[in-house]
């Protein structure tokens, strides 16, 4: 019989690895080991460089190698898999057995001659066409071809693919600053504004787009008294800080809020970043120059900004004006100035998005509040604190409609969840040799420790207990389908971490406070909800232990799949360049699994036998000692005949050792009730065992008369059969899959978004408010209005138009009509090709 080897349509997942698109010489494995084993021991940040020298840009796989950039078409691969699986199960072969399907795809290189140094991480904008290329003291930019080219890559003949690139903040860099973490900003309008962060403990803003060399805004996260010089310098608005200067207050990584929503709040105008201590601080507004928000947006923030102030003017009206709610005042005037002046921008510049006509373009750098942005912090962290000694690796932003949730990875292998206790508002630093009384009072107000932002520890997840761990980066990459799910990858291999009992408890206790409860009654749903398990579920995905390796290999590049027709999978690269891949689950949710179900469900009553009962000769509950049995006796000898006393024999002494002795004596009554119980317990367990034995002999003994050799060799080829079958129909219906989508996209690309508005704008200007029909309309109703002023009927009517001008204007309006009909075809032929 053949073994059982059928081919899947998600094989080919496996298979990737061997692909030459990850060889790598021995020369260049070697040159590239020093930079991620982290040799340089005078770097205080070995531990907080991010790694990722893997991403997906579409179906493109986009490696980083050395210094070299290459691109391979995941869809190539995956054709090339559908097309030769049929054979290979034909055959009873793998798909190792003839590679030239795989080795045959090709990939492309991209020339960037600027990139000479070994790349460490690769970051790719929201339009997919830039992508940023991180190095230990470089940064450049790399234009990439459009989407979908390398779909295409048999038919270009060159190897290589020449592209523009941009080196990013040269003067800044060559000062010996290298590069800990960069993100593209979600709100440039342009989608080129670039923030990194660099070791100098600078986080700086590059708009791509425009002056390559000097950053368009810098926040100094340090100290000041080490700043002063180059802020002057740079002349860029830094926050002045009163903490000395130490290694363990140096920034090593942030986070951005995200995308501009609807049910947004300050959250994307809101940097998070965190120190090598663990502190963690906000910045508040961070925007580009140019950014692209929602209408309702700054809608919403400006109402709300509104109401608090409205509400505020109240309770000073009720209570002694302080110097609290004074500026507390000034600041939400600051904020309602900073609002208005964004919205009057977006009026000004008149840019709306021809995809979206809600977003808006704004220019923050319009703004009439001239003092720079106030660090918040640190945190005020409420909760279990991971363990002395461990620095902060990684920081993401989780945002959830009940609460939003900032989680830390900590290069000891700790997770930490923390719920924000509120949104991050904004605060700006007045200036120290100010004498207006309203700006005094603000600087007092924000520096208060009273408005340090809160948080609250929610688990601390230890993900990996290994020796030696914390010499090691770790890194947290969130998954783009499931906002409660949130990967690990790090020296140790990757895990996976499903907060999803904590979602569902935060959106079931939103549901509750809607409910209109009284105080006492969310108080005790609260406590409640504080009681129920909301710890998350950690699985291991990938073992670097399990690999085969002698040498713990840190993986540095990590993706994950959600196209339809290349599965939803993740992928890992190692440091020695050997690819991992993982098939991932729709279906997330992770009851007991059927094995374990089964194993549960099993009693003595469903034992197969010949008909006689199968009830267990032990009765319940289990035996245990009493507590008779387990209590030794204690005499407890008078005060009077205690010590060297010479013991009388009186009344009293006699009265005692008679109760002492009857205590004695019940005692070992129970004591030997004990062991006869214990030995009928012992006895019966026998008796229990032995029929236990008799019931397995006879299960084996009737599996070895029903199912002989061949009977068990018959059903194997049955399996087998049934294997193959269900192999060579899952890869036809992922050919089908294939053919669909070749000839109906899913999805509308951005011509087609772009050719559908404008045909709603045909639409409009003909059957709008003030549209071709309308005005037509109106043009009838005043042409019958002056027919009947112009009817000879009337005596006396004078006409005050001309016959050759009626005439001129039925034309006019005929002409008109045949337009409008011309133009309601065409829109019609056109929404039938749509």
């Amino acid at each position: 019989m053949q073994p059982l080897n059928v081919a899947l349509p998600n094989d080919w997942l496996q298979y990737l690895g061997k692909h030459r698109i990850f060889s790598l010489s021995a020369g260049e494995l070697q040159a590239i080991q020093p930079v991620f084993n982290d040799a340089d021991s005078n770097d205080t940040f070995a531990q907080q460089y991010q790694s990722r020298v893997m991403i997906l840009r579409g179906s493109d796989l986009i490696v980083a190698a050395g210094s070299q950039i290459r691109i391979l078409n995941l869809n190539d691969v995956k054709d090339s898999w559908i097309d030769v699986a049929p054979r290979l199960i034909d055959n009873h072969k793998d798909g190792l057995d003839d590679p030239s399907w795989l080795l045959d795809i090709p990939y492309k290189i991209l020339s960037t001659p600027d990139i000479d140094f070994v790349i460490e991480a690769l970051t790719l904008n929201e339009s997919g066409d830039l992508l940023a290329v991180v190095g230990r003291g470089r940064l450049v930019v790399v234009c990439l071809p459009v989407t979908g080219f390398s779909h295409s890559i048999r038919c270009i003949s060159k190897a290589r693919i020449d592209c523009k690139t941009f080196v990013i903040g040269k003067s800044y860099l060559n000062d010996g600053a290298h590069v800990v973490k960069a993100l593209w900003h979600p709100l440039s309008e342009t989608q080129t504004h670039l923030m990194v962060l660099t070791t100098d403990s600078f986080l700086r803003m590059f708009d791509v787009s425009g002056n390559i060399d000097e950053a368009e805004q810098s926040f100094d996260l340090s100290p000041s008294q080490r700043r002063t010089s180059e802020t002057s310098r740079r002349q860029s608005y830094a926050i002045s800080l009163d903490d000395e200067l130490d290694m363990d207050e140096e920034a090593v990584t942030f986070a951005l809020g995200g995308k501009s929503e609807k049910e947004s709040g300050w959250e994307p105008f809101t940097v998070y970043y965190a120190l090598r201590n663990g502190h963690i601080y906000a910045l508040c507004p961070v925007l580009p120059y140019k950014s692209a928000i929602r209408r309702e947006h700054l809608e919403t923030l400006a109402c709300m900004v509104d109401a608090k102030t409205n509400r505020l003017l109240e309770e000073r009206k009720s209570r002694d004006d302080n110097l609290e709610l004074r500026a507390l005042y000034y600041l939400l005037r600051l904020q309602s100035q900073w609002i208005s002046d964004l919205v009057i921008s977006s009026k000004e510049d008149r840019a709306v998005s021809s995809i979206d006509p809600t977003i808006v373009t704004v220019c923050s750098r319009d703004s009439h509040v001239p003092f720079p942005v106030q660090r918040q912090g640190p945190f005020m962290i409420n909760g279990e604190s991971v363990e002395f000694g461990s620095e902060v690796g990684d920081l993401v932003l989780i945002k959830t409609d009940t609460a939003n949730i900032l989680v830390t990875a900590y290069t000891n292998g700790y997770i930490q969840t923390l719920l924000l206790g509120s949104d991050i508002d904004p605060q700006w630093l007045m200036p120290m040799g100010e004498h207006k009384e309203w700006i005094k009072e603000l600087r007092e107000f924000v520096s208060s420790s009273d408005l340090l932002p809160k948080a609250s520890v929610s688990e601390n997840i230890q993900i990996c207990d290994k020796p030696n761990y914390g010499t090691h980066r770790i890194s947290l990459v969130r998954d783009p389908l499931y906002n409660d799910i949130i990967y690990v990858y790090h020296a140790g291999g990757a895990h996976r971490v499903s907060m999803k009992k904590l979602f569902d408890g935060l959106a079931e206790l939103e549901r509750s406070f809607d409910s209109n409860l009284t105080q006492y009654q969310a108080a005790e749903a609260l406590n409640q909800w504080s009681k129920k398990d909301k710890r998350s579920e950690v699985s291991c995905l990938i073992d670097s232990d399990t690999m085969g390796k002698s040498i713990k290999e840190s993986v540095i590049g990590f993706i994950v799949i959600t196209d339809i027709y290349l599965a939803y999978s993740l992928m890992a690269l190692t440091q020695s360049y050997t690819l991992v891949s993982h098939e991932l689950d729709l279906d997330l949710e992770t009851p007991m699994s059927s094995s374990a179900v089964q194993q549960s469900n099993i009693t003595a009553d469903t034992l197969p036998g010949n008909g006689a009962t199968n009830d267990c000769l032990l009765t319940s509950p289990v035996f245990s000692a009493s507590a008779t049995q387990s209590t030794q006796t204690k005499v407890v000898v008078p005060p009077e005949m205690a010590g060297k006393k010479e013991v009388v024999i009186t009344e009293e002494s006699l009265r005692f050792l008679s109760r002492s002795a009857e205590v004695f004596s019940r005692n070992i009554k129970d004591v030997n009730k004990g062991i006869i119980t214990a030995e009928k317990r012992l006895q019966l367990q026998e008796k229990e065992l032995q029929r236990q034995i008799q019931i397995l002999q006879q299960l084996n003994s009737r599996l070895n008369d029903k199912f002989s050799e061949d009977t068990q060799a018959a059903f194997r080829e049955k399996i087998h059969e049934t294997a193959l079958k269900h192999g060579k129909l899952a890869v036809r219906l992922d050919s089908v899959l294939r053919r669909a989508m070749g000839q109906n996209q899913p999805g509308l690309s951005t011509q087609e978004k772009e050719w559908v508005q404008s045909l709603d704008d045909i639409k409009n200007r003909v059957d709008g408010d003030q549209g071709y029909l309308t005005r037509i309309k109106k043009v009838q109703e005043q042409l019958s209005t002056l027919s009947l002023k112009s009817n000879p009927m009337q005596i006396g009517s004078v006409s005050r138009m001309a016959d050759t001008q009626l005439n001129a204007l039925r034309e006019a309006l005929d002409r008109q009509s045949k337009r409008v009909a011309s133009a309601r075809e065409r829109i019609a032929s056109l929404e039938k090709t749509v």
